[in-house]
């Protein structure tokens, strides 16, 4: 029988202290590595349970900027008693919207317009209720004024209520807009528009008017003129007013833009169909064509028969 010296026992208890020692270490470092995954992992919750919160609050005040919104949208009675022939593609890039639709109607005319704010969600939707509520205001105050004093009275009022308290500072927030007046004595309508572009349809020939170069809130500081436009139409007309969203759509083959000569090649071909019909058309083309691709900016397109 082999016996062991006691250098031998000696190295080899010095060998296991050293293993237990190594284990030990480890085993600490272990559970520190444990504790402190866990601790991170409580304060990750508490921060995700945070933000789910704050979401949702955010949303909830979000949901109630849409309800307000829509208090100020025309009803569908309203439009379809003003215009019971119409039709309206209405989008919103996100859950309220910077564009929005305004009609309403005096002893002698009946007023149509869409309007495109800056930008789109909440700032955008910000934005629509105060113009709608200068753009009340004002036809109460001007009944019978032509359509590009209207506006320009608008252009006035947006620049000074959004820098009223801004000192030297500018704020370059406005709006583009095509505003008509129909007059209800006589075959006429007045137009008067910023930035976007407007469609009537006569005798399946389509005419499109182009409105000045500049926005609502712009025309103060660059003295500029708006310009009304006059013309007669007969029964049967259509008439096409659109923000610049369905044409601003990224998609098709090559990714591009919708852009005015395909929407104005649309209008044309759909010209013959019933106003339902037509809308159809237009959704169903805004979808193909926009395909996977996110939607670009809200979406606004009015159709009427005169």
């Amino acid at each position: 029988m082999q016996t062991i010296d006691k250098n031998s026992v000696k190295y080899l208890s010095e060998q296991l202290q050293i293993v237990k020692e190594k284990y030990e270490s480890q085993k600490q470092m272990t559970e520190m590595t444990i504790s402190y995954l866990q601790d991170t992992n409580a304060k990750l919750t508490e921060a995700k349970n945070e933000i789910d919160s704050v979401n949702k609050r955010v949303q909830q005040s979000i949901n109630y900027a849409q309800r307000i919104q829509r208090k100020i949208l025309p009803s569908d009675h309203k439009v379809e008693r003003l215009f019971p022939s119409s039709f309206l593609i209405y989008k919103p890039k996100d859950v309220v919207s910077g564009d929005f639709y305004f009609v309403d109607e005096d002893d002698t005319y009946k007023y149509l317009a869409v309007i495109d704010c800056t930008g789109h969600g909440v700032p955008g939707a910000f934005l629509t209720l105060i113009v709608n509520s200068l753009l009340e205001s004002i036809l109460k105050e001007n009944k019978g004024n032509r359509a590009d004093i209207i506006l320009k009275k608008l252009d006035e009022k947006l620049y000074h209520y959004l820098n009223k308290n801004e000192g030297t500072k500018r704020i370059q927030d406005g709006l583009d807009i095509t505003f008509c007046m129909i007059e209800k004595a006589s075959n006429t309508i007045i137009f008067s528009s910023t930035h976007q572009r407007f469609y009537h349809l006569s005798n399946k020939e389509v005419e499109e008017y182009k409105g000045a170069p500049y926005s609502i809130g712009e025309f103060s500081k660059r003295q500029e003129k708006l310009t009304n436009v006059q013309l007669q139409y007969q029964k049967g007309d259509l008439l096409y007013l659109s923000t610049d969203g369905i044409l601003d759509q990224f998609g098709g083959v090559n990714n591009e833009k919708f852009k005015r000569k395909n929407f104005k090649n649309l209008l044309t071909k759909i010209a013959d169909y019933p106003l339902e019909k037509q809308k159809k058309i237009i959704e169903l083309t805004f979808e193909k064509w926009k395909s996977d691709k996110v939607q670009t900016d809200d979406i606004l397109v009015m159709g009427i028969m005169l």
